[in-house]
């Protein structure tokens, strides 16, 4: 079960639990991506993200890049492409996930009536399936949410 998220906070929070999967979609256009960004082990504020690249949502993930997340800069969510990638700076699902991070480091909602944003209906931290209302609305489970404060 996915649920979708608007509120800009809780997608902040969603994607920087460590173990994140979540897709985007243009309302006006139906093209989406799916991407899953994962939390490094060593590093504060440094995420690797894959893209979804085949029909398996759990195992067609495809390295893209790294994400930093620097509080306080004028562009606070970062993405870098890496030599370790298939895919070039140009490829669409960069591209998206460039917009994606610009996006999230603004301070308004998304606008449903462009952009949806779903998680995957499981915590963005542990990984487990959510199943209360609440939870799933956040994205994470209440031992978690606790835990987490929502990146910036």
């Amino acid at each position: 079960m996915s649920a979708a998220m608007t509120k800009i906070d809780d997608i902040r929070a969603y994607v920087c639990g460590g173990r994140a999967t979540f897709t985007i979609a243009s309302v006006m256009t139906g093209v989406r991506y799916t991407w899953r960004v994962r939390q490094a082990e060593d590093r504060e504020n440094f995420y690797f993200v894959d893209a979804l690249t085949g029909s398996d949502n759990e195992n067609d993930y495809t390295f893209l890049g790294t994400m930093r997340v620097v509080p306080g800069h004028v562009e606070p969510y970062q993405f870098y492409t890496s030599t370790k990638s298939p895919f070039g700076r140009s490829a669409p699902s960069v591209q998206g996930f460039l917009w994606f991070c610009h996006r999230i480091g603004q301070d308004a909602d998304l606008d449903p009536e462009r952009v949806l944003f779903w998680h995957s209906g499981r915590c963005s931290s542990c990984g487990r399936k959510l199943t209360t209302p609440e939870s799933i609305e956040r994205g994470m489970g209440p031992v978690c949410a606790s835990r987490v404060t929502g990146g910036l």
